[in-house]
């Protein structure tokens, strides 16, 4: 129960539903959901990312510049499948992904070392799952 309220505390979606298609150098559409710069290291299938590779959202507010990162498999520009991805708060995720949303099995660790293991549906944890430390 503990672990479900530090969750619901920490909480980051890896998308919203809202958001915008933004084309890398490359020329390959990925989604996002706040204006970024956009690098993907992967293929591009009817021009939007997809394959394994990695993206990297390259966000400035304020003048300060931060990183997200995902290294992973991409579907019609977004995550789906396997991947890990890293917020730009350090807090991460390793697991599986659906329509960019962490769904399925996964683990998702705060910078602070604490991690929560169980089932994501559309990024939300579900279910019982373990609490621990990293």
């Amino acid at each position: 129960m503990v672990c479900l309220i530090i969750f619901a505390l920490f909480y980051n979606p890896v998308f919203a539903q809202e958001g915008n298609w933004y084309r890398t150098d490359s020329g390959c559409e990925v989604w996002s959901t706040s204006p970024a710069k956009v690098l993907w290291t992967g293929s591009c299938v009817d021009g939007r990312a997809a394959g394994s590779g990695s993206a990297t959202w390259i966000l400035v507010v304020d003048g300060r510049r931060s990183e997200e990162n995902f290294q992973g498999d991409m579907h019609d520009g977004m995550p789906q499948g396997n991947g890990f991805y890293r917020y730009k708060n350090g807090d991460a995720y390793r697991g599986q992904f659906e329509l960019g949303a962490r769904h399925g099995s996964g683990v998702y660790s705060w910078a602070g070392g604490q991690r929560f293991e169980g089932e994501f549906i559309e990024g939300e944890p579900h279910g019982m799952g373990r609490c621990g430390f990293a």
